[in-house]
């Protein structure tokens, strides 16, 4: 946030900001949620371009559409969860999406290590616009998704 030119005093306001755009994508997760595949594909593709693009802006203004993005990125998160918890077989639920979770969280590992490697050749803004890019193979493959079950129809499909 700093990097931005907010004062430090705004420091902790912007990262509220942030906090409350999750906050709010886990209650729209339901909408979001009974989207079809191509309507996952938008909403990823726009909150990639809103993080992107409020990291890009060097301003801390950029923070509302960080939050957005944040804001997107866990509605998407916990739709994804849900559908794959209605696509599995009750015997098989809790060994499945534990393991969903833990390959999750070395996935972010991972990112977290990628970022703090990229921390040392460019800046923050840069490094969120860059891993905001990566969203947009998601986007392009949840495009091209045919059969996607959402969470009322996982075992018709």
């Amino acid at each position: 946030a700093v990097e931005s030119g907010a004062e430090l005093e705004a420091v902790p306001i912007l990262a509220l900001l942030v906090y409350a755009g999750l906050a709010l994508g886990g209650l729209g997760a339901g909408v979001v949620s009974a989207l079809p595949a191509r309507g996952l594909a938008v909403v990823l593709l726009l909150a990639a371009a809103a993080l992107a693009a409020g990291a890009l802006t060097r301003a801390p203004a950029g923070f509302v559409l960080i939050a957005i993005a944040f804001a997107a990125f866990q509605a998407l998160t916990v739709a994804a969860d849900a559908r794959l918890q209605a696509a599995i077989d009750s015997d098989a639920r809790s060994t499945i999406t534990s393991f969903a979770g833990f390959a999750t969280e070395v996935a972010v590992v991972g990112v977290f290590a990628a970022y703090a490697v990229g921390s040392h050749v460019a800046s923050h803004a840069t490094l969120f616009a860059a891993f905001a890019a990566l969203h947009l193979a998601v986007a392009g493959w949840l495009w091209r998704t045919r059969v996607l079950p959402a969470p009322s129809d996982a075992e018709a499909t």
